[in-house]
């Protein structure tokens, strides 16, 4: 019994597109992710609402091309009585130069900064 054309065709193709995608040239590395370097930093959480909750740390970004220091600082109040916002707070007043951070639903504080490309793009 032989296989049908249909299935040998199929076949056919399929060791084709396998031979000819691994005989493919490999990508060039990704651009290396920037690291920010975090110090001093310091929490204390407060149950009771009279007493406010405190954050604060030091952020740098030491690229020599992109370096950028920021003492981030954020205490509670009647506006924002929790340190789990639901948003970016940025350190600094430059929301493009700036780090900007949040603390997650697990206590997790995440940092972003922007950034340029070479070419100029974002």
């Amino acid at each position: 019994m032989h296989p049908s054309p249909l299935l040998t065709t199929l076949l056919a193709t399929f060791t084709f597109t396998f031979t000819a995608s691994a005989h493919l040239p490999p990508e060039s590395p990704p651009p290396p992710i920037p690291h920010l370097l975090i110090s001093h930093f310091a929490a204390f959480i407060s149950t009771n609402p009279s007493i406010p909750s405190h954050l604060s740390f030091n952020v740098t970004d030491p690229r020599p091309t992109s370096y950028h220091a920021s003492t981030c600082l954020f205490a509670t109040n009647e506006t924002f009585p929790s340190l789990f916002l639901d948003r970016w707070s940025h350190c600094d007043d430059d929301p493009v130069e700036d780090v900007a951070w949040r603390v997650d639903e697990h206590g997790r504080v995440k940092l972003r900064r922007p950034w340029w490309e070479e070419d100029g793009e974002g």
